[in-house]
């Protein structure tokens, strides 16, 4: 899906606002000097208020992952995380929510 390529830097958050951080970057591509995001990284989602109100298993927003990213551009043979690709929180199905990203490589 077209956009901004996600990068290290780029601040993301799960729908219920706790930030979200990528768990494994791509050390050998990098974008604005920060490695980008290929979408076999999982996203580690860390504190979601959710789970303070329904403190019952399974844990809410705790791991998300990209499903839909670039189409043209990989790295390593796997499609790039963008701003506009599709995301889902593992337990509560809600999406990652891209706030700030970089603006220098925009993809399709």
């Amino acid at each position: 899906m077209a956009g901004a390529v996600l990068h290290l830097g780029a601040v993301v958050l799960g729908t219920h606002g706790a930030p979200a951080e990528p768990i494994i970057p791509t050390p050998n591509l990098l974008v604005a000097d920060m490695p980008a995001i290929a979408m076999e990284s999982p996203w580690l989602v860390a504190g979601c208020p959710l789970e303070a109100i329904v403190p019952v298993p399974p844990p809410f927003c705790v791991m998300a992952e990209f499903v839909v990213g670039s189409v043209r551009v990989l790295a390593d043979g796997v499609p790039l995380t963008t701003q506009l690709g599709v995301s889902i929180a593992e337990a509560s199905g809600t999406p990652l929510i891209p706030l700030v990203v970089q603006e220098l490589v925009m993809v399709e």
